[in-house]
């Protein structure tokens, strides 16, 4: 005859699973930022070689990080349509509203979807679609000479091009994909703390979001003012 469980039984067994979940489960989810975090380096390595591309055609001109004339609503829409969409407006869109391949957004999300499109645009333009994640390093490399959000801009001789930001995972605002040392268009350490970073040589980083955020000017000559050594 088949010996049956005795209550204490069942309760020690259910103990002993609950403690090898307790153990295992900082470890899956370990795991599971790791992944992550490796899927939005991966997405700032694509837009690196998408701007990489956009310069070539451009006769060395960045994209600007405003809407351009006629054009896509920020820089990082525009690069991914041109590229990676074949300049096809109407495919990019229907890409990014299922939100799949929509290599501008990182998959940590610290709010839902519909919360960023309020966050990033004002009005009721079909192109706050192309919402993203990565904050431009406008100051310098989105803004044109006469201070235009809407013109392309040349960077040229770029110093210490492996030490200086082109993007970086930003806080949401309504001025669209935009990153600063100051202000509210922050660096943002989705990462554990950590920010990752599209160089200006685009290679891509992780590093503590902190260390890119201060009103020390030194901080703008270390790591966001691509002409200062």
């Amino acid at each position: 005859m088949r010996k049956k469980f005795t209550l204490i039984e069942l309760l020690v067994v259910i103990a002993i699973i609950a403690i090898l979940a307790a153990m295992l489960l900082p470890a899956l989810n370990k795991a599971r930022e790791s992944a992550r975090q490796s899927t939005c380096v991966n997405n700032l390595k694509q837009l690196g070689s998408c701007v990489n591309l956009y310069l070539d055609d451009y006769r060395g001109f960045y994209p600007c990080w405003g809407k351009a004339p006629g054009g896509l609503p920020n820089w990082s829409a525009q690069v991914v349509t041109l590229y990676l969409f074949g300049n096809n407006k109407e495919s990019a869109r229907t890409s990014y509203n299922a939100d799949k391949n929509a290599i501008a957004r990182c998959p940590v999300r610290e709010m839902t979807n519909a919360e960023f499109v309020t966050a990033k645009f004002t009005g009721t333009s079909t192109d706050n679609d192309f919402w993203g994640m990565y904050g431009l390093n406008y100051r310098y490399f989105g803004d044109s000479a006469s201070g235009g959000s809407t013109k392309a801009v040349k960077v040229p001789a770029i110093r210490r091009a492996s030490s200086k930001i082109y993007a970086i995972d930003a806080t949401a605002n309504t001025s669209g994909e935009i990153a600063n040392r100051t202000g509210t268009s922050l660096p943002l350490g989705r990462h554990s703390g950590k920010a990752n970073v599209l160089w200006a040589d685009y290679h891509v980083s992780g590093h503590a979001a902190a260390q890119f955020i201060s009103t020390d000017s030194a901080i703008d000559g270390i790591y966001w003012n691509p002409k200062s050594l």
